[in-house]
């Protein structure tokens, strides 16, 4: 049998004591990515099939580097790539050095010629990799394999791919290949294997979190280890959380960790953020964490100190371009005496919020999720501004928002109001593309109660020039 394969450039997986990195065999590019995986040629010779190793995926077309040094200084992973059985038994993993042959194939290009040489066969499963399981992970093709073939495999060859990765699950968790392919397995077999991978993880959570790779698989590890592993988990973000919060990458491992662990088992991460609520939620990250904490904290001193932080900065954080997420998250799912306390810190200043690209939000939150005395003194305010200042709203972007919230909750005299004043303005608001919006919405309004509509006069098709 003959198996059809084109030159393609490819990742070469490299693996190094400090890591594994990647490094690239520049060859002829003609040859599409349906070559790599093998066809049937003219006279029907059999190759490897198409559609089990097509690298037609998330990660097809595209260059990634590993991971430029190992988190830990442990050589030990590399080492168990490096003598991992070969599945024909007679040879073993090559342990590529920095000077390696740019021109070698990819090592799964490899591994197809060898099980294409000796079966008959359309089809490889994961027992054919048998011995190279790790270095399959880390290789662009080989990675999307073992993420295709684990959705069907058997229990003894879900096992078999444990047992190879666990040793050097760490290194391939910085892999971008190897931590999708570390995320899939997780997704599969006995909890007894989850739970080994996991321990491998333990110890090392913290600098993996950090990493834009390994904090997936540290999420992917909340979601799927048992209970105990995952207070053990999060104990390793403990004394760090307000620097994992500020990091890229790391805030969404402790967003993870507050929504899989019972609130009263967090309650050490939910302590550090006491005194910080302000600060954090004018964070681009912080502010997502802080939103987390408000929706699972259920210890009522700790939620009491955040959100009273949050509320005595209410204003201040209103204009932020982050903080004015929490101050609505605050809105919708907060009690009502906290919500009433931030709708009367606003008084007085409720015209100047509507003009502002953020705070005129968190005005219109407080007329969709506020109590009906709540929305009076937001629009009674409005309205003792004046016409001029109504009008004035209307054409406005932002402020215009908060018009449209007003018709949309009004009582029937206020819905009056805005529509008299629409009438007189209608040329100018048709004008303006959020002004055609305020008059939907004014339009809509008028439908709860009997107020004439603002209506578009069209004149008939042969009076028009």
């Amino acid at each position: 049998m003959e198996l059809l394969l084109g030159d393609v450039e490819c990742e070469v997986a490299t693996f190094f004591p400090e890591g594994i990195h990647s490094s690239s065999s520049q060859v002829q590019q003609d040859n599409n990515a349906k070559e790599i995986t093998g066809s049937l040629n003219s006279q029907g010779q059999m190759s490897i099939a198409e559609n089990t190793l097509s690298p037609s995926g998330a990660v097809s077309g595209t260059r990634f580097s590993g991971a430029q040094r190992n988190i830990e200084k442990n050589s030990n992973e590399a080492t168990i790539v490096q003598q991992q059985r070969a599945s024909s038994g007679s040879s073993q993993v090559q342990h590529y050095g920095a000077s390696g042959s740019s021109n070698m194939m990819s090592y799964v290009q490899q591994l197809q010629q060898q099980i294409a040489a000796r079966m008959n066969t359309t089809t490889i499963r994961l027992t054919h990799i048998k011995g190279k399981v790790a270095s399959c992970c880390a290789d662009h093709i080989g990675s999307y394999f073992v993420r295709q073939a684990i959705e069907t495999a058997t229990p003894k060859e879900i096992i078999m791919v444990y047992e190879e990765i666990i040793p050097c699950v760490r290194m391939l968790a910085v892999d971008a290949f190897g931590s999708l392919a570390i995320q899939k397995v997780l997704d599969h077999g006995p909890q007894f294997y989850k739970r080994k991978l996991i321990d491998h993880l333990i110890g090392h959570v913290l600098a993996l979190s950090h990493h834009m790779y390994g904090c997936q698989v540290i999420q992917k590890a909340f979601e799927v280890s048992e209970q105990d592993q995952k207070v053990d988990l999060a104990k390793e973000l403990g004394s760090k959380t307000l620097r994992c919060v500020r990091d890229q990458y790391a805030n969404n491992v402790i967003q993870k960790c507050i929504e899989c662990l019972p609130s009263k088992q967090v309650e050490f991460i939910f302590q550090r953020f006491c005194g910080k609520a302000k600060v954090l939620s004018t964070h681009p990250y912080g502010c997502d964490v802080i939103q987390k904490v408000l929706a699972y904290c259920k210890n009522p001193e700790i939620y009491h100190t955040v959100t009273a932080e949050i509320v005595a900065s209410v204003n201040e954080l209103s204009e932020d371009q982050f903080g004015h997420c929490v101050v609505e998250y605050l809105l919708r799912h907060g009690t009502p005496v906290k919500r009433s306390i931030m709708v009367n810190k606003f008084a007085g200043q409720i015209v100047n919020m509507s003009y502002h690209k953020f705070s005129s939000k968190v005005i219109a939150k407080c007329l969709t999720f506020g109590s009906h005395q709540e929305r009076q003194l937001i629009m009674n305010e409005i309205f003792a501004a004046g016409v001029y200042r109504l009008k004035s709203m209307m054409l406005n972007p932002y402020a215009g928002l908060v018009i449209q919230k007003m018709a949309a909750t009004a009582v029937k005299w206020q819905v009056a109001v805005l529509v008299a004043v629409a009438r007189s303005n209608f040329a100018v608001l048709k004008s303006y593309p959020h002004g055609a919006g305020v008059l939907a919405a004014i339009n809509r309004a008028k439908g709860r109660y009997a107020v004439p509509a603002v209506a578009v006069k069209v004149r008939p098709q042969h009076q028009q020039r």
